[in-house]
């Protein structure tokens, strides 16, 4: 568009000189010597006014490329903030996910000893070593599962943080070390 108009000014001013040449040429109360120089002085508008045209010309295309440029990094930034927002929320998922499927084995471990203890209370063995090593692997259930919900909470805090602090970059080497760590507590059991 710019280079539309900037071609068109350019255009009206060709069309106005070759007017003043031709009412030059016309002029015939003019000496031959004063006719040549203000030919040549015509030529030198023009070819000045051509270079300017030319240099104009190309600030605009570097304006619009640079423009062009400006659109296409902030449609990354927003394209890299979408990604970490998304990557943020699949790392969340998945803290709570294992945490959750830990937190259900856990009270799945905890029902079936609070009713091998219930059967053996029943049975008035409420006193015997095996009810004891029941009532302790409950109480070590529970305190797991008070960890696992610690442990989760500062996983999140931390992965903020990171996320706060560092960005994208961040946010992916919290996934891998999220991942290891998912990886080596899931082997340990």
């Amino acid at each position: 568009k710019d280079l539309a108009m900037n071609q068109l000014s350019f255009d009206r001013y060709l069309v106005d000189l070759e007017a003043r040449k031709q009412a030059l040429l016309d002029n015939t109360a003019i000496t031959e010597q004063e006719r040549d120089a203000l030919l040549a002085q015509y030529e030198l508008e023009r070819e000045l006014k051509a270079q300017e045209k030319a240099e104009l010309d190309e600030e605009i295309r570097l304006e619009k490329r640079e423009e062009r440029i400006e659109k296409e990094l902030e449609e990354l930034d927003e394209e890299e903030a979408i990604k970490a927002e998304l990557l943020e929320q699949q790392i969340l998922t998945g803290i709570d996910t294992e945490a959750a499927y830990l937190q259900a084995k856990l009270d799945l471990q905890n029902k079936f000893a609070q009713d091998k203890l219930n059967v053996l209370i029943t049975n008035g063995q409420a006193e015997t070593l095996e009810a004891q090593k029941l009532k302790t692997q409950i109480l070590a259930i529970e305190k797991e599962k008070a960890d696992i919900t610690i442990s989760e909470e500062r996983r999140i805090k931390e992965f903020r943080e990171q996320m706060g602090q560092e960005g994208f970059a961040a946010a992916q080497g919290f996934l891998r070390g999220a991942l290891n760590l998912m990886d080596e507590e899931a082997k340990g059991r």
